[in-house]
């Protein structure tokens, strides 16, 4: 898995498949992590020619948890 950061947010993804395919982002509802995306769906959505991101929102896995 990867991270990015911005304005002090880190947030962490995961993508699958060529960076050349058409995006199709992943976004899990609030309170899931993104590897309760199922690794099948995303592989079989790779393999029919998309690269498939998937993500943490903030405050859920390995992105940043703000003290509210």
């Amino acid at each position: 898995m990867r991270a990015q950061v911005a304005n002090g947010i880190h947030l962490e993804y995961e993508t699958i498949g060529s960076e050349s395919y058409p995006p199709v982002l992943l976004i899990m509802g609030r309170g899931s992590q993104l590897t309760a995306w199922d690794p099948r769906l995303c592989r079989a959505l790779s393999e029919r020619g998309y690269f498939v991101i998937r993500y943490d929102n903030r405050d859920v896995g390995l992105s940043t948890w703000l003290d509210n």
